[in-house]
């Protein structure tokens, strides 16, 4: 399955799944198992090419770090 078929499957998930990771990066344990930079940086080259709307992205990365 290509990223864009995992992207149009999981629709509002991704947004849900951005957010998750970013606020599981900002707490004590999980930041070391969970890559959060780089879904961050994945879910962003999503973004610009289209698939994931720029705007909720974001707004889901800043509530998600805006945790601490």
């Amino acid at each position: 399955m290509h990223v864009d078929g995992l992207i149009e499957a999981a629709g509002w998930w991704s947004y849900v799944l951005v957010f998750a990771v970013t606020a599981g990066k900002t707490g004590a344990f999980i930041g070391l198992l969970v890559p959060g930079e780089t879904i961050i940086l994945l879910a962003s080259a999503i973004a610009g090419r289209g698939d994931l709307n720029a705007v909720v992205l974001a707004a889901a990365v800043v509530a998600g770090g805006h945790g601490r």
